[in-house]
């Protein structure tokens, strides 16, 4: 998400970090910028845990500044390939609308959240097999709001 802020408005947002991305390889993790607009899940879960909520809550402090009050969100929710394709359909869609109902209520205006949608098993992070934890996703997309 901060990535993205900083691409679009060429500023480092309020709650994002100053420093540059980690550049980790897909063997050592996603790379920290990365994993600010992921949010993970545990296997077969769609539950937030403490650290997925602290996280959340964050990205809404940023949201939720002036400077980004124009920006809306897209959710796109993902699983790994443990499963079959349509309950790993429909867990992925369960995972992006937590995020979403837990973002709509910290943003103050939460129409901003505009499209909450899952993809199941469709698209794999490169780099990792597709049973990876990394693969138990939502991926946050922000963009400037059309209405």
């Amino acid at each position: 998400m901060c990535d993205q802020i900083y691409a679009q408005y060429q500023l480092i947002a309020e709650g994002c970090p100053s420093g540059e991305a980690d550049g980790a390889s897909a063997a050592e993790g996603l790379a920290a910028r990365m994993r600010e607009s992921h949010v993970f899940f545990p296997a077969g879960g769609s539950r937030l845990d403490a650290a997925a909520k602290a996280q959340i809550a964050q990205l809404s402090e940023v949201l939720n500044i002036s400077l980004m009050r124009q920006t809306c969100l897209r959710l796109v929710g993902h699983s790994d390939s443990v499963g079959g394709a349509s309950v790993n359909e429909a867990l992925s869609l369960q995972r992006a609308t937590q995020v979403a109902e837990v973002l709509k209520a910290q943003l103050d205006d939460p129409t901003r959240v505009q499209e909450v949608l899952g993809v199941g098993e469709a698209q794999p992070l490169a780099g990792f097999a597709t049973t990876a934890v990394e693969n138990r996703r939502v991926e946050l997309w922000a963009k400037t709001c059309v209405r």
